[in-house]
């Protein structure tokens, strides 16, 4: 399970955060349970 480095406002993670999660679905893990499980809603998780 992922976890975030603080709980800074604005929901800023760090871009080591996100790699993480990215590379999650592209092994084939799904979206939403990978934004489930860092805390996130779906469509958050692959904002800019």
């Amino acid at each position: 399970m992922l976890k975030r480095a603080s709980k800074s406002k604005g929901g800023s993670y760090p871009v080591s955060f996100k790699i993480k999660a990215i590379k999650r679905v592209e092994r084939g893990e799904g979206v939403l349970p990978v934004a489930r499980d860092i805390g996130v809603t779906r469509g958050a998780a692959w904002r800019e």
